[in-house]
């Protein structure tokens, strides 16, 4: 199928973006983000910044207009506490915008937090 064989190099192209901006997110999140090898989302431990996910998304999405599927049993399944996922199968324009969005997301939600301490 020509459709496939033309969105495979896309898809991986934009893996490879988002795990790339990710890990320069360091140490606002934890930077041994591994490239997906069948799949086009991104899981990303953020528990440098958010020991609740939900929150963490919540303020994403009312804050900064992007939105992350928050690492909860209900959504993902055991083992996903601290993460969450990016879905990377878009173009790159939206994906380098929801990046530039989730980074300032994360510098705001951790600034927040310090105030609170």
């Amino acid at each position: 199928d020509v459709c496939l064989e033309q969105w495979r190099p896309h898809l991986s192209a934009m893996l490879d973006l988002a795990v790339a901006r990710l890990k320069a997110m360091a140490p606002l999140v934890n930077d041994a983000i591994k490239q997906p090898q069948a799949c086009f989302v991104v899981f990303v431990d953020v528990t440098p910044v958010a020991s609740d996910v939900a929150d963490l998304a919540a303020f994403l999405e009312k804050h900064h207009k992007v939105a992350v599927v928050p690492g909860l049993d209900q959504f993902i399944g055991p083992g996903s506490a601290g993460h969450v996922r990016i879905a990377c199968s878009t173009s790159r324009a939206l994906l380098e915008e929801a990046l530039d969005r989730f980074h300032a997301g994360l510098q705001a939600y951790a600034a927040r937090k310090s105030r609170t301490r």
